[in-house]
C-alpha cells in the first residue's frame, strides 16, 4: 500500500491546526503552559515554508 505524502500547505494547516490556543485548557497555570509552548514552537519550527 502506498501512502499519500502531505503537500507543503496541508502540512502547514496540519501545524496550525494542532497548535490553536482555543484547544489549550485555560485553566493551565503558568508552569503547565511552558512545555506546551514549547511543543508548539518545535511542531511549528518543522513547518518547510519553501515550495
Amino acid at each position: 500500500m502506498l501512502a499519500m505524502q502531505p503537500t507543503p500547505p496541508q502540512r502547514a494547516a496540519a501545524a496550525l491546526g494542532l497548535t490553536r490556543t482555543e484547544c489549550v485548557d485555560p485553566a493551565l497555570g503558568p508552569g503547565s503552559c511552558a512545555p506546551l509552548d514549547v511543543w508548539h514552537a518545535e511542531v511549528l519550527d518543522r513547518v518547510q515554508l519553501a515550495d
